[in-house]
């Protein structure tokens, strides 16, 4: 990270590292790591608003002072420092939308160049909600001298607000799996897996009522979900379990680390995605699937499962269908040379377009364009 002394070329970054984890903050981790591997000085403005992931969403007296104390944050950075780029993560929730057009606005009147860096959707819907909304998109989506997206199926949501095209750098891992090309036959794998936040939208709630009809069903096969919650929301997911019949086959582990997360998809015959969440972009949980050669059975929620699904390496059913989603994975579980089909065409996506490298240079070139060079480019010119 930068010291206190001005750096040439230095990048401020708007957006938090983990804790709460969830994909933003661990794609600032990554993009910070770029970052360094290049040796470009950057200095990190924490906006944390959320302390846990019960947190996420609600609003509170606190996140409104925390709001303002941002944004005097950002004026005494840009005053002292006059960084050549802002890179600001981008958000969609009202709340934290009107932080990031305060946050642009002081950015305009400072005259710094401004890259958006866009992981969700909801530019539009916010947009329609009136007049106000509309205007505030557009001058926040507007003042940015680059957006950037995480696939081409997203621009949508940005484009009829700003001019010209939004640049496309797809999400990738910051760590490859152990399992990363280690074959491991499905047949031995007995496990259904689902990994996420869980709040609302992320499909807990599906999972448990898909787990009890595939056990019904007489699938042999142990359902585990993994990821925070609040008290509250454990409480439910128990309950919902103990209610179904089937606790003995459906266990809710709560957050995991790095290594019993890989530990889980080592042993997973499914990976299940019932996201109808809407803010949903490119989830890196299913980047993680796709490399460790699991089979995903998804709703077509965000732009990956739809890419996925296009490249034959995924499973997906109607959204919110929990009796065909159901079906997916009979099928993944009665037909094994199914889900290897999938797995080696996922594996084969991932490689292709979601490698580190292509991650790193696609945002060496697009800093380069606002005059930002490693310090080696710089110490060799």
């Amino acid at each position: 990270m930068s010291d206190n002394t001005q750096q040439p070329g230095e990048v401020v970054v708007i957006s938090q590292l983990p804790p709460p984890v969830h994909g933003s903050t661990l794609m600032t981790r990554l993009f910070l790591d770029v970052l360094d591997s290049q040796s470009v000085p950057w200095r990190l403005i924490d906006r944390r608003f959320s302390r846990t992931i019960g947190e996420v969403g609600r609003f509170s007296p606190r996140k409104v002072a925390e709001g303002l104390g941002l944004i005097l944050r950002l004026g005494g950075v840009v005053a002292r420092r006059r960084p050549r780029v802002v890179v600001l993560f981008a958000t969609t929730r009202s709340f934290s939308f009107l932080v990031d057009w305060m946050l642009t606005e002081l950015l305009r009147a400072f005259r710094v160049q401004v890259i958006l860096y866009v992981h969700t959707v909801g530019f539009s819907a916010l947009a329609q909600r009136g007049k106000d909304w509309r205007h505030a998109v557009r001058r926040l989506l507007g003042s940015a001298k680059a957006v950037v997206i995480l696939s081409e199926s997203l621009a949508w949501d940005v484009e009829a607000f700003i001019d010209g095209p939004a640049d496309v750098i797809a999400n990738t891992l910051p760590e490859l799996p152990p399992t990363h090309g280690v074959k491991i036959p499905l047949d031995a794998r007995n496990t259904v897996l689902f990994l996420s936040n869980l709040i609302p939208g992320k499909g807990h709630d599906d999972f448990i009522a898909v787990a009890a009809t595939c056990l019904d069903a007489r699938i042999n096969a142990k359902f585990v979900l993994a990821g925070a919650a609040s008290p509250s929301v454990a409480a439910e997911v128990n309950a919902s379990i103990a209610r179904s019949g089937w606790a003995s086959n459906i266990s809710y582990l709560g957050a995991v680390g790095a290594r019993e997360k890989w530990a889980l998809f080592a042993t997973a015959r499914a990976f299940v995605f019932p996201s109808t969440y809407p803010n949903e972009a490119s989830p890196s949980v299913l980047l993680e699937a796709a490399a460790c050669g699991v089979p995903i059975a998804a709703y077509p929620t965000g732009a990956l499962v739809p890419r996925l699904a296009a490249a034959g390496a995924a499973y997906v059913v109607d959204s919110g269908n929990r009796e065909l989603l159901a079906v997916a994975i009979q099928e993944l579980f009665e037909a094994p040379q199914l889900g290897e089909q999938l797995a080696a065409k996922a594996q084969a996506l991932f490689a292709e377009s979601f490698s580190y490298s292509a991650y790193a240079a696609s945002w060496s070139r697009l800093l380069g364009r606002f005059g930002v060079q490693s310090s080696a480019q710089e110490n060799s010119d």
